[in-house]
């Protein structure tokens, strides 16, 4: 099991209204497991992009929509 901690880097990406969100990814310790996060957290409808970084344990995602993100990400 991973914890999540979110931090929000910019309110807005080029002018239009997406918000960018950088997750550390605590106690994450398998490369898979982060590529089935990543997967995951790209399905979500409010989600225009997400990479997951495992060397880091960053998650980070575009969105138009960050409140109420990281709790479905939980």
């Amino acid at each position: 099991m991973f914890n999540l901690r979110g931090t929000q880097i910019a309110d807005t990406l080029g002018g239009i209204g997406m918000a960018s969100k950088v997750y550390m990814m605590e106690n994450l310790g398998c490369a898979h497991c982060a590529s089935q996060i990543e997967q995951k957290v790209r399905q979500l409808p409010q989600v225009e992009e997400a990479v997951m970084v495992f060397a880091t344990k960053q998650l980070r995602v575009k969105t138009d929509q960050p409140d109420g993100l990281e709790q479905q990400i939980q």
